[in-house]
């Protein structure tokens, strides 16, 4: 992985992001964080980590997962913990490159 000098990177367990969220969340710095699925997310929601937006890019489609929107695939349990966040107040978005147009996830959209 190749990270631009002036960018920095962390690699945190699910704890450490949930300790270090406070931080974050106040800085004034804008903050990227990465998670391998829908269910580290909401693990992570969980121990108090409360993105403001969360771009679902990168559901592909895998064993368990069917299509669901926008080009997405995703598991039931994957689409009920999102439903579950957005209940939450996160906003959930579409971009699967960084230069396209931002598309909402609906909380009613049927699987």
């Amino acid at each position: 992985m190749v990270v631009p000098q002036q960018i920095r990177l962390d690699a945190l367990t699910l704890s450490g992001a949930s300790q270090a969220w406070p931080q974050l969340d106040a800085s004034k710095e804008s903050t990227m964080i990465i998670f391998a699925n829908p269910a580290t997310l909401a693990s992570a929601v969980r121990l108090g980590v409360r993105p403001r937006e969360v771009n679902l890019g990168g559901l592909h489609q895998t064993a368990g997962r069917k299509l669901w929107i926008h080009g997405l695939y995703a598991s039931d349990a994957e689409i009920a913990a999102i439903r579950e966040m957005m209940g939450l107040g996160i906003d959930f978005e579409i971009r699967l490159i960084p230069s396209a147009r931002r598309k909402e996830v609906e909380v009613h959209r049927s699987s």
